[in-house]
């Protein structure tokens, strides 16, 4: 006989343990998720086969649904704009934001799993105070002195694309 425990139980439980437990419970839930089969079927989104990873992909590109998700979200972008920005269909747009805000609870747990395994290699996920406070000035400038810091540029062999460059 199998026991069920929703998200919101393992969750709580997980909280009391210490952080190694913790990181083999989410080990051991994502271990689970693995073997069950997708039950959706989705016209714009795959399975990519990944050590730990489940959550489904934009079909034809390396680009998983909750980034493209996410990315929309961050930037306060609209469906249309979401869909001209990644040159994706409407549709896959439609049907990615569809499967992230039905399937938040694998996308947290995934985002956890991520989390504990770039900490355990030593990967700050602070951000540097000191890069936030020298963007934050190129950004809002110095007034008329500001002058933005050339990148390289753009090689392409048509002569309006060299007035074209990148910028930090």
């Amino acid at each position: 006989m199998r026991y069920f425990v929703s998200l919101q139980e393992i969750k709580e439980q997980a909280t009391q343990l210490p952080a190694s437990e913790r990181l083999e419970l989410i080990s051991a839930v994502i271990q689970s998720l693995q073997d069950v089969p997708p039950i959706e079927d989705w016209q714009f989104l795959v399975y990519r086969p990944h050590p730990w990873r489940k959550q489904l992909s934009i079909k034809g590109r390396k680009l998983l649904a909750a980034t493209l998700w996410q990315d929309m979200l961050a930037n306060q972008m609209t469906l249309e704009q979401a869909a001209e920005n990644w040159g994706l269909p409407l549709a896959a747009i439609q049907e990615a934001v569809q499967y992230c805000e039905t399937h938040q609870d694998l996308l947290r747990l995934e985002a956890e799993e991520e989390r504990h395994r770039l900490q355990g290699r030593g990967v700050a996920l602070e951000p540097n105070p000191t890069a936030r406070i020298d963007y934050l000035h190129l950004a809002v400038g110095l007034g008329s002195r500001a002058t933005p810091l050339p990148c390289k540029r753009w090689r392409s062999s048509s002569a309006s694309s060299r007035s074209r460059s990148w910028w930090v």
